[in-house]
């Protein structure tokens, strides 16, 4: 009985980590250094800033290794508005759009995002 249960986690344990190893990452990888494609699920904050008198949408991401959120590294990109109204119809649009579980892409230079591409399925 001992030796059935030891092969039946062994053979769990076994599974769980081929699952990790093999896992593929989300977002997917397409991401680069002028192009952050990202999710809800890697969006913890989005805050309005006045920096020397200009309005921004701040975004705070979190983009950790696989999974581990413990050893994630947060970093913030910029998202410039000309006033607060249009910098609150912004981060409403987003949020709406990441409630509905697609993807979001950020062209950005530096820390500063240029423009935001909303990503949908092509059969809708």
């Amino acid at each position: 009985m001992k030796i059935y249960l030891i092969k039946k986690i062994y053979k769990f344990v076994l599974l769980f980590v081929a699952f990790q190893i093999f896992a593929i990452p989300y977002p997917p990888v397409s991401s680069t250094y002028q192009l952050r494609i990202t999710n809800r699920r890697f969006i913890s904050h989005l805050l309005f800033e006045n920096i020397n008198n200009q309005f921004f949408l701040t975004i705070i991401l979190t983009h950790g290794p696989n999974y581990h959120a413990y050893k994630s590294t947060s970093y913030r990109l910029y998202y410039e508005c000309s006033n607060p109204k249009k910098c609150l119809e912004e981060a409403i649009k987003i949020d709406e759009f990441l409630k509905t579980g697609y993807n979001i892409a950020f062209v950005i230079n530096g820390d500063y995002i240029e423009k935001i591409i909303y990503l949908k399925e092509k059969n809708e």
